[in-house]
């Protein structure tokens, strides 16, 4: 499953997390093409975080539902 992390570039403050995850979404079953999308994101939300001057322990619930919600928008 490292084939999908390289495809995908994951920076920003939750970059070092992209691999642990990739291997988290294949024990779990995720295809690649489901963790593919699955580290996408989490792509999106380290850009979204590092926009914000925002480090990965300050990912709260809140800041996700932000998140979320500029997804959406």
């Amino acid at each position: 499953m490292g084939d999908v992390v390289s495809r995908v570039r994951v920076s920003g403050p939750l970059a070092g997390y992209a691999a642990g995850f990739a291997v988290y979404l294949a024990g779990a079953g995720y295809t690649r093409l489901s963790a593919a999308n699955q580290v996408r994101l989490l792509a999106h939300l380290s850009r979204w975080l590092e926009e914000r001057g925002l480090a990965a322990g300050e990912l709260t619930g809140q800041r996700a539902e932000e998140f979320l919600a500029a997804r959406r928008a």
